[in-house]
């Protein structure tokens, strides 16, 4: 009984020390936006992050969106969105959708002078939902994505 009461414990302090990236305020604020506008819920353990002399990139994943259905935010089904956003010259990249649970696992960001690339994987006919298995590059142009302030 000893055991198990500590195994427990254990576990919760690992489960709980996981800690999500950190985006910068202005970043932060529009995911939570973008968050809120879909009405899901982020699930921040799968951010991604590139930051580099006031570039900063960003890939966040949103499950359960209701869209326009009045249910609760988060709420409406399983599937998950993940979304490439970002600050560039001081103004804010228009989230762009990148994938969707069943279709795309994106894994990684990195970037280069001009472009996003985006490493994950697509799934083929037999993968089961958790498994994509077929190496997937995604390349973004950065001089054609969308600015806002």
């Amino acid at each position: 009984m000893k055991h198990t009461f500590l195994f427990l414990i254990l576990l919760a302090e690992i489960s709980s020390s996981q800690e999500c990236i950190n985006f910068s305020g202005k970043l932060e604020g529009a995911v939570k936006s973008h968050e809120s506008i879909i009405r899901g819920g982020e699930y921040c353990e799968a951010r991604e992050r590139y930051s580099n002399k006031g570039i900063e990139f960003v890939l966040y994943t949103i499950g359960g969106p209701c869209f326009h259905e009045n249910f609760t935010p988060g709420s409406c089904g399983n599937v998950t969105y993940t979304y490439l956003s970002g600050i560039l010259n001081g103004k804010l990249l228009v989230p762009v959708e990148v994938g969707v649970r069943g279709t795309y696992l994106a894994r990684s960001l990195l970037v280069s002078e001009n472009s996003i690339v985006i490493e994950g994987l697509e799934y083929a006919e037999s993968d089961a939902k958790c498994c994509p298995s077929i190496p997937k590059r995604k390349v973004f142009n950065i001089s054609e994505l969308e600015l806002t302030n």
